[in-house]
């Protein structure tokens, strides 16, 4: 996937806020300072689903992606991401979560890159490291789910939800 498409997915479901965010990300930011409060409450304001005692939080650009998961995700949480290729940080909250919501994970992982099967890979926060650029995540140790096919309970879900504005 090139990097303009990548850009391109990511301005679909993009607040006015957040085309701003993607906008400073590919021209460089437009002011200089920003004030401190700002940022702190961008990088608590993270969608996410909610399952009972469970938030599954996703990032939708890469600054919200870095944030997400290196400023926010608690160590102990799980880390879901399309393999290889650029997509969505997926944030698990939740301590040993159930396979379940490991696959909800990674069928929303598969989502948001507008793919309806392939490969998601999963590790501890604690197993992650910072890349070189914005959004670019080295997995130290990783687990990999493989699926054939979304669940059309979970793309009524999230099109309920307006996660997703469409079935593939």
């Amino acid at each position: 996937q090139s990097y303009l498409k990548h850009i391109w997915n990511q301005l679909e479901f993009a607040s006015e806020e957040e085309v701003s965010e993607i906008e400073n990300i590919v021209l460089g930011p437009k002011e200089k300072k920003k004030s401190k409060s700002n940022k702190k409450e961008g990088r608590t304001k993270f969608p996410y689903i909610d399952k009972g005692d469970t938030k599954i939080y996703y990032g939708k650009n890469d600054l919200q992606n870095d944030a997400l998961t290196f400023k926010f995700a608690n160590f102990k949480h799980t880390f879901l991401h399309i393999a290889s290729t650029m997509g969505a940080h997926i944030i698990i909250a939740k301590e040993n979560p159930t396979d379940d919501e490991l696959l909800l994970g990674a069928e929303l992982a598969l989502l948001l890159a507008r793919k309806d099967f392939g490969e998601v890979n999963y590790a501890l926060v604690k197993d992650l490291k910072k890349g070189h650029k914005p959004g670019l995540v080295i997995m130290k140790k990783h687990n990999t789910i493989y699926l054939k096919k979304i669940r059309n309970q979970t793309i009524d879900d999230l099109l309920q939800l307006k996660i997703i504005n469409r079935r593939l």
